[in-house]
């Protein structure tokens, strides 16, 4: 019989949860942490999100990557690229470096503040 030597509370079990979400694959993650609970997922939605993953796990293979994502407005760049995809990359890579930049500051602020939150939500114990 295995003894349990640390009580497992809500926010443990969150934490485990989002690292197993993200372990698998950037869709499962962005699935089980939408930017809101009514997100609306097209066709378009899931091709994006497995370009995003291949496209990191190339990178942790530490090969280089290009990858630009032009769809029109109201599609879901934002949501996928820079409001979720730091929160999954932090939770495989603790130790990589991000930067998220904008043509507009208001915009990059917005993102980030967007990003550190999703983070902090899942992972709290990261602060």
């Amino acid at each position: 019989m295995i003894q349990q030597t640390e009580e497992v509370t809500p926010q443990i079990a969150r934490i485990e949860k989002a690292k197993r979400a993200g372990l698998r694959s950037y869709e499962t993650f962005f699935r089980t942490y939408p930017p809101k609970e009514d997100y609306i997922f097209g066709y378009h939605t899931t091709f994006v999100l497995n370009e995003f993953d291949d496209a990191i796990k190339k990178v942790e293979q530490g090969e280089n990557v290009y990858l630009i994502v032009n769809m029109p407005f109201r599609h879901g760049k934002s949501d996928m690229g820079p409001r979720r995809l730091p929160p999954w990359v932090f939770i495989r890579n603790p130790e990589w470096e991000i930067i998220l930049a904008s043509y507009n500051y208001d915009l990059a602020s917005e993102m980030s503040l967007d990003a550190s939150r999703c983070f902090r939500e899942i992972c709290p114990l990261y602060d």
